[in-house]
């Protein structure tokens, strides 16, 4: 028999110690964990469809059997894939174990990469933001002197005076840039923008082995309780919303594999890949990003900060001719 108050319990308990728990089929980094208020609602729409007969209760204190849940699900196609998937894991394995895994590891995996990108985008905001300062800073005292250095060069030589920096656009237009450049970074990273980046370099790779080995370990253990290959193989893909990429190489796991040894090495296997890539995105991921923004900004700043210097230079050469 599954206990039905059981399973919803135990989730009440996970979304309440603020574990990220998602039953979303499609997850993406905006997406949002599952909160107490839609499970109630879940639960609202399945518990009212079981009875005890022994006992004569109903909705979540009942125990029901394997068959009337299958059943139930069957007549409810609304309720979330992954949220019946939940279910029948529970009711075949008694455990809650390889429910919140399935349900929780994407969102960890996505979380840790989101981390390795976020520390590097920290400098780069420090970084825009002190540039902007510093571009703010040269425009308002700077630049004035150096106009008045140019003026007096250009009386001396007898010609009239250029253009000044003060007047000329291109200064107002870096220093508007680079602000936006800051509004737009911080934006971007708090509508998922880390994330994305962190998929491109590497995270793509380590949450379909995070999800693989979850999707593995849940399939053993439906196995080991009796359930059939096939129906192992689809609970525990759409319990860790695995992808078609994923899905294959669970499905080859299972048509290879000999018994539990030989997917303990699979899943072992797994584990140490995903280690191995983060400690490497770790290192690529915050060097590429600092690398190549870091040294386009500072290639502008160092641009705005001597071209001035330049025209006065070339503004002495003429006072000499």
């Amino acid at each position: 028999m599954i206990d039905i108050s059981r399973f919803h319990n135990d989730l009440k308990a996970a979304i309440l110690a603020r574990a990220p728990v998602e039953i979303d089929e499609k997850p993406h980094p905006r997406s949002s964990p599952l909160t107490l208020e839609e499970l109630d609602h879940l639960e609202g729409l399945l518990c009212p469809h079981f009875s005890n007969g022994a006992s004569g209760t109903t909705g979540s204190d009942a125990n029901v059997s394997a068959c009337n849940l299958e059943q139930v699900l069957i007549a409810k196609p609304d309720l979330p894939p992954r949220y019946c998937a939940a279910l029948r894991t529970f009711g075949l394995t008694d455990s809650m174990i390889p429910v919140l895994d399935g349900l929780s590891t994407r969102r960890i995996a996505q979380n840790q990469i989101t981390q390795v990108v976020l520390r590097a985008f920290i400098y780069l905001i420090l970084l825009f933001a002190i540039a902007f300062y510093g571009l703010v800073l040269f425009k308002s005292k700077i630049i004035p002197l150096v106009d008045e250095l140019r003026a007096d060069i250009a009386l001396a030589a007898g010609i009239s005076p250029p253009e000044t920096f003060g007047e000329s656009a291109w200064i107002t237009l870096i220093v508007a840039t680079v602000g936006i450049a800051f509004v737009s970074l911080v934006l971007w990273m708090s509508l998922g923008g880390a994330t994305k980046i962190a998929m491109y370099l590497g995270g793509t790779h380590y949450l379909r082995c995070r999800v693989s080995n979850s999707a593995l370990r849940t399939m053993q253990l439906l196995l080991n309780a009796g359930s059939p290959v096939e129906e192992a193989v689809a609970i525990s893909c759409e319990l860790n919303a695995a992808d078609d990429v994923v899905k294959q190489g669970i499905q080859a796991a299972a048509g290879e594999s000999n018994g539990n040894e030989q997917l303990n090495s699979i899943g072992d296997y797994l584990e140490i890949s995903a280690n191995q890539r983060l400690a490497y995105m770790n290192i690529a991921a915050p060097s590429a990003l600092i690398c190549t923004v870091g040294a386009v900004v500072s290639l502008t700043y160092c641009l705005v900060l001597f071209w001035p210097v330049i025209t006065v230079l070339h503004d002495l050469t003429r006072l000499g001719g």
